[in-house]
């Protein structure tokens, strides 16, 4: 059953393929390739450490991190492959669930998108920030659908573990704060 949803899902996607959504999408996945994002990730923990939010620093570096090892684990414990008759538009290696892409990017611009909010300029901006930030990790999620080089399973599953970790860091680093 799970084969045939993500067949169907993946078909409609593919579908609506254009030069200029592929474009979109090429750049899109390009933010969530491992260089471009460890360059943005060790920027924004660098100019919060030096902001004076070390805390908020070491939550998105840790966060990220865990995201990065759990992704990692699940797919050599699960060991699926990627879809290989869709026309993948990128070259992509490795095993396909969960989406490394959709956890590790909704993990970071989550985490980076609650520390943004939590300061005090910024914190009546914070569904524009929470906005964005969901908007970068279901772009990229999305793209590697559009792509072919993941399953809408392997998002889905990619982004839960995604939310799980932001929840999970946030719980950890800032509960005294929340309660």
């Amino acid at each position: 059953m799970l084969k045939t949803i993500d067949t169907s899902l993946t078909n409609i996607i593919i579908n609506l393929r254009s030069s200029w959504l592929t474009d979109f999408f090429l750049g899109a996945t390009y933010l969530g390739n491992p260089w471009p994002l460890a360059v943005i990730l060790v920027v924004t923990v660098l100019l919060f450490w030096q902001g004076g939010k070390k805390r908020a620093g070491i939550a998105i570096f840790l966060g990220t991190s865990l995201a990065v090892s759990l992704q990692y684990l699940l797919k050599v414990l699960i060991v699926r492959a990627r879809p290989d008759s869709l026309g993948s538009l990128i070259e992509v290696t490795g095993y396909s669930f969960p989406s490394g892409h959709a956890a590790v990017t909704t993990t970071f611009f989550l985490l980076a998108g609650f520390c943004l909010s939590t300061l005090k300029p910024l914190k009546k901006y914070r569904g524009y920030i929470y906005g964005c930030a969901f908007f970068l990790a279901i772009t990229i999620s999305l793209s590697r659908v559009y792509l072919g080089a993941h399953w809408p399973s392997d998002i889905f599953a990619g982004f839960i573990i995604g939310l799980a970790v932001w929840q999970f860091i946030i719980w950890l680093f800032y509960r005294s704060k929340l309660k």
